[in-house]
Parts: C-alpha cells; sequence; structure tokens
C-alpha cells in the first residue's frame, strides 16, 4: 500500500486532535495520482474528499498493494512492513503539534525516489516526497 501524509516542519501531524492545515491543492495532486486505485481515507479525514470516490477505513486493512491511504489521525506503526511507499506533502513552515509522524524512513528501507514544489492554495510552498521501499 501506498500511504498519504502532511507535515511541517518538524514532522507535525495534528494539534489538539485537529490537523494542522488543509490545502485543495493538496488534494487536486492526490487524485491526479491515483492512476484507478482506491482511495481509502479515516471518517476523519472524509470532509476534504467529499464529493470524490473513497473508501471509508480506520485502520486501512482493506486496502491492497497499488491503493493509497491517506493518514491523518491514524497509527500506522503497525502497517509500515506493509507500505511499499509513502507521499508526503511538506508544509514547510512550523505549527504547533502534539502528533507527530514517528516512522523513521531511512531505518525502514526507503530511499527518496522524488520531491516537488508546487504551489498550494494556503502555502506558497509545498513540497511533495516521494519514498519507496529500497
Amino acid at each position: 500500500m501506498k500511504l498519504i501524509v502532511c507535515l511541517d516542519e518538524n514532522d507535525g501531524m495534528m494539534f489538539n486532535e485537529r490537523r494542522q492545515s488543509r490545502d485543495s491543492e493538496v488534494i487536486d495532486d492526490i487524485l491526479e495520482n491515483l492512476d484507478g486505485a482506491t482511495l481509502y481515507v479515516s471518517s476523519y479525514s472524509e470532509p476534504l474528499f467529499e464529493d470524490l470516490e473513497y473508501e471509508i477505513s480506520e485502520d486501512f486493512s482493506e486496502a491492497g498493494a497499488d491503493d493509497f491511504c491517506f493518514v491523518e489521525d491514524i497509527d500506522i506503526t503497525d502497517i509500515v512492513e506493509e507500505t511499499s511507499t509513502f507521499i508526503i506533502y511538506k508544509w514547510n513552515r512550523e505549527y504547533p503539534a502534539d502528533e507527530y509522524f514517528e516512522v523513521d524512513l531511512d531505518l525502514n528501507g526507503f530511499v527518496l525516489e522524488s520531491t516537488e514544489d508546487f504551489s498550494g492554495t494556503s502555502h506558497d510552498v509545498i513540497t511533495k516526497e516521494v519514498w519507496i521501499r529500497g
């Protein structure tokens, strides 16, 4: 499976049980890259994808090898071994955070395949990193 996360400069994901930020250009980029695969989101993330095609999952156990899972509020430590790709969108600014991305990509055998900067609707620069299992 391919996991998608949004992080601030300090790898923060959430603060006070809420997402730090959101950007419609990130959602558009995710949808453009699905290539017919299924997108899984938690019920918390569902409002970001309203009127779009996705599946609801609270643990991503249904996701296949080529499917994408958008992660905001789910502990992914148990599914890192099943993950082939991490797609990380970085906000390029610091936000308050109390939930962090805890996966050490290097130690888990991932290598940086590509990086790309683009303009978002809420951020001047968003960096997209694609990490693949080496």
